[in-house]
């Protein structure tokens, strides 16, 4: 589906995204209501700002869904939002939600899927105000969207794509063949034929970043960034899914694959061929061995190995091994960072 260039009133600076915690807020839903989403909708007329799933409702505003009573739970206490269900699940859905019933024989998953797609192919969500620093070296044969800012004294390599609503901040360097800020593969079900879902998000690439050779990040699904912290390294041939987050100073090297809204830790090492499931948070410091499979999540500052994976062991943020024995403190053999372990089975270094 091809996306219809956005109102100018959409566009947004790329400082105007920053809050609080020193990352981009997603981008926002633009001037909908719950009767402006071409779909049948009763209840209360509410104003519709993002996209979430049940289990991310942070307040009024979000476009849900409902597809299992076993899930109704979720929405005690929720008002203000715009739920997609089935005729039968309607009475779930309490009163000050704005309901909008999906057609027989369609899943709500898929309903809302198809909602949000109109949205993005409408343009009804905020993108970047593009711009490419005049400071930037952009190679000749890179492919620039229209939504993508480059920033001052970032490298962008031959026969990069830089596409959807892409930030590329001061410093970062893109190696040739690099693709980012295309969709993730997120499959979607409509008019019974299987399609990959437009994504509404985008990516950030912190200061200093450097990304590989051929390596893929796929821009966020529902108006949140496919997030890269300061001064991480990212390999060749590497792939960071839809709404991932990596913390800074991170290291992801060849082969490894990150799978969607992932969260990495600050300071942590993924080797080579490693893969971190879908939803996992791996913690800060944590060093994420040779091929190694991490399907769920690990704390603070631990070796992790095998597939499946198990902690093998701790360590300090300069990749040494740390040996604690009976004692809950200790000190790295190599650097003379001092440590605590910690509940969790995780360590943390001592303030």
């Amino acid at each position: 589906m091809a996306g219809t260039p956005a109102h100018p009133s959409r566009r947004v600076a790329a400082a105007d995204l920053m809050n609080a915690t020193g990352r981009p807020r997603p981008f926002a839903i633009v001037d909908r209501t719950s009767v402006q989403l071409s779909r049948p909708a009763s209840g209360p007329v509410v104003p519709v700002r993002c996209a979430a799933f049940l289990s991310r409702l942070d307040g009024p505003g979000a476009l849900t869904f409902l597809g299992d009573a076993a899930f109704a739970d979720a929405l005690t206490g929720v008002e203000g939002c715009a739920v997609v269900t089935t005729a039968a699940l309607a009475g779930a859905v309490p009163a000050g939600n704005a309901v909008l019933v999906a057609p027989d024989g369609v899943r709500p998953r898929d309903e809302y899927y198809a909602v949000l797609a109109d949205l993005v192919v409408a343009g009804g969500f905020e993108t970047l105000a593009g711009r490419v620093d005049p400071d930037a070296d952009v190679h000749p044969s890179a492919i620039v969207g229209p939504d993508v800012v480059v920033a001052a004294g970032a490298v962008v390599g031959p026969g990069t794509v830089l596409a959807g609503a892409t930030y590329v901040g001061p410093g970062v360097v893109i190696k040739p063949n690099a693709v980012i800020g295309t969709d993730g593969f997120e499959v979607m079900v409509r008019d019974g034929r299987r399609r990959i879902f437009p994504h509404a998000g985008g990516v950030w690439l912190s200061s200093g970043v450097h990304v590989g050779g051929s390596t893929c990040i796929d821009r966020g699904a529902f108006g949140e960034h496919t997030f890269v912290g300061a001064d991480t390294m990212i390999d060749n041939l590497v792939h960071v899914a839809h709404s991932v987050s990596i913390g800074s100073g991170c290291s992801v090297v060849a082969g490894a694959k990150l799978n969607g809204s992932c969260v990495i830790g600050d300071d942590t090492w993924i080797a080579p061929n490693a893969i971190v499931r879908q939803g996992v948070h791996v913690g800060r410091g944590c060093l994420v061995s040779l091929g190694a499979v991490v399907h769920k999540d690990l704390p603070g500052h631990v070796q992790a190995g095998g597939n499946p994976m198990r902690i093998v062991g701790h360590v300090c943020s300069c990749r040494h091994g740390l040996r604690f024995g009976d004692e809950p403190h200790t000190v790295c053999e190599a650097c003379g960072t001092a440590y605590e372990r910690l509940p969790d089975g995780g360590a943390r270094p001592r303030s």
